[in-house]
């Protein structure tokens, strides 16, 4: 009796479930086809058994879900339910422009599609009865947020102590600047002389009292993930304004793992790295309309880097499209500005003090030397950045795609809120180069705001009631979908989870490392420079400085008599061990015992 009561209300399905399923059917085949297709040859036989197995799953899931309700709502829930599997479409495009694609794991995203389709279905038929627990518990929140701190910051401690930093110069970079920090010399860098040569950054001295207690690379990496697992507080918030309270957790994960804020785990502690909780603080207040706390949070936001005031400044255009007061348009914009003046004083002077280094430099120098060429007409100098910018080729697409892929690329679009990160989004295109990768850290601001104007439309729509749906209900089914489908793009950015252990190699690089005194200046190859920069100078092995040491890896030579700015310098070999060498400076010529 219960198969009987089952087929009822499949023979009632229409053409449209029919269409449905085949639908869905050929995106899963698509989505595994060109997952594969490198690495599999699927016969024509055998590309006809994976057609009908998969549309036989998707039957018998589609009938199961049908099978669990009453008839007269069921196949309305069943179509609904089976939205999730079309996220898979949106995978594909990476096959053919992403080089770490989830093709050689298909499995993963066609999983998250599956429970997609089940937490869409246990939605749609859950009754709505009143609960006395708050949808999103603090305490559970708390631990949440504290787990996941540990989690990404532990991993980012791993890599480097394996040495698997993704950029050791900037490691370094920043880590030598706080060990000036405490020792009295603010923001000397033996890069630059100081960061104000390229950045003004006042903000990076609050972390310094956190630094003190442990100096180290590894500190940084931890004090960052804290920061941007507390910048889901304010996300939070933001949440409980915007959306009912059962979309707040889906969009809470959904921000926590959106690509382009969760890579920046595996990224160098970048101070812009360190922004997200200002910044969504300031939109936060902003949005409440608590001018004297908004500026509080805007304050900070621009002591992390000079850029900001441009932000600023769109916060000050936002309130005018909402035609807010004056004091909401005018003092952003002004303080923005006045801001973006003094900050190119300011650099401006420490250039005519050191050397600009064009490592560190080398986005300010890439854009100003194809816009701003001395001797060019202005118009001139613009079209030719333009015609050598990202925007000129396919990879302007290809980032704008994986900006907004991950949130359903609908959803940003539908609201104004994406504009405050638009200067961002126009210096990265503004690059002659890609710099779309989700571990770089040029994309935070506008990813930020991509995902709070996608809490923005969901709230919208969730305004009225769709498919005779409650509009809470809507709000959920969205805010599961967008954190469905940041959770299948994770392959953008977990293969930075993997620590490769290699003992040998650590035991023999240690051993050298420690023959170094912890006063002398060393000289190492850029992916080695982190592990050198608690001290008072560090070079890379490509500058004209020399070290007191020269740390060489097993990859790298070096002559044993190197020029430097004092003229020829003589080292002498003091540790070699499987490929690995310490030269030390000596006085005279290599031929004094």
């Amino acid at each position: 009796m219960n198969f009987l009561k089952t087929l009822k209300p499949l023979a009632a399905a229409s053409w449209k479930d029919a269409w449905l399923l085949i639908a869905v059917s050929f995106t899963v085949i698509f989505f595994i086809a060109t997952g594969f297709v490198s690495a599999v040859y699927l016969t024509y036989a055998s590309a006809v058994i994976l057609l009908i197995a998969v549309f036989l799953a998707v039957f018998l899931l589609w009938a199961g879900f049908i099978a669990c309700g009453p008839s007269e709502t069921a196949l309305r829930y069943a179509r609904l339910s089976l939205i999730p599997s079309f996220i898979l479409l949106l995978l594909i495009p990476y096959n053919l422009f992403y080089p770490v694609s989830n093709s050689n794991q298909p499995g993963a995203p066609i999983l998250i599609a599956v429970m997609g389709c089940l937490i869409f279905n246990a939605i749609l038929r859950r009754a709505e009865h009143p609960s006395k627990r708050p949808p999103v518990s603090i305490a559970l929140l708390v631990l949440f947020l504290l787990g996941y701190a540990l989690l990404f910051g532990a991993i980012a401690v791993l890599r480097h102590l394996n040495f698997q930093d993704t950029s050791s110069f900037d490691v370094a970079l920043y880590n030598q600047i706080q060990w000036n920090i405490i020792h009295g010399r603010f923001f000397q860098s033996s890069i630059s002389g100081s960061n104000f040569v390229t950045h003004n950054s006042p903000f990076l001295i609050l972390l310094s009292p956190m630094y003190a207690i442990f100096p180290h690379p590894g500190t940084l990496q931890v004090i960052k993930s804290i920061f941007l697992a507390a910048s889901a507080v304010p996300f939070y918030l933001i949440l409980k304004r915007l959306v009912s309270p059962k979309a707040i957790w889906p969009l809470l994960i959904a921000y926590l793992f959106y690509p382009f804020l969760a890579g920046q785990h595996f990224n160098a502690p970048h101070e812009i790295c360190f922004l997200p909780p200002f910044l969504l603080f300031a939109f936060y207040f902003f949005l409440t309309r608590r001018f004297k706390t908004f500026l509080i949070f805007l304050f900070l936001c621009l002591s992390v880097k000079e850029h900001m005031a441009m932000v600023s400044m769109m916060f000050g255009l936002y309130a005018l499209l909402l035609r807010r007061s004056r004091r909401w348009v005018l003092t952003p914009i002004v303080i923005g500005g006045l801001w973006a003046v003094f900050s190119l004083w300011l650099i401006h002077h420490f250039q005519q003090i050191y050397t600009v280094d064009p490592y560190p430099a080398w986005l300010i120098d890439n854009i100003k030397g194809r816009f701003l060429r001395p001797g060019y007409p202005i118009g001139e100098n613009l079209l030719w950045g333009m015609e050598t910018s990202v925007l000129k080729n396919v990879y302007a697409l290809m980032f704008l795609y994986m900006l907004f892929a991950p949130v359903g690329i609908i959803f940003p679009l539908l609201s104004a809120i994406p504009l405050l990160g638009l200067p961002e989004l126009l210096i990265s295109l503004a690059a002659s180069i890609p710099l779309f990768y989700p571990t770089w850290h040029y994309n935070i601001v506008v990813g930020c705001f991509i995902m709070v104007a996608c809490a923005a439309v969901i709230g919208r729509i969730g305004k009225k009631p769709h498919f005779s749906l409650p509009s809470s209900k809507v709000q959920q089914l969205c805010a599961w979908f967008i954190c469905l489908c940041v959770l299948s793009h994770s392959f953008l950015w977990q293969n930075y989870m993997h620590i490769k252990r290699d003992p040998a190699y650590l035991a023999v690089m240690k051993e050298a490392i420690a023959l170094i005194p912890d006063e002398a200046s060393v000289s190492a190859p850029k992916h080695l420079v982190s592990h050198v920069s608690t001290r008072d100078d560090y070079f890379l092995l490509e500058d004209d400085r020399k070290g007191d040491y020269i740390l060489i890896d097993r990859d790298k030579t070096v002559e044993r008599t190197v020029p430097s700015d004092a003229g020829p310098a003589h080292y002498k070999t003091i540790f070699e061990k499987n490929g690995v060498r310490v030269y030390g400076r000596i006085e005279g010529d290599l031929s004094t015992p």
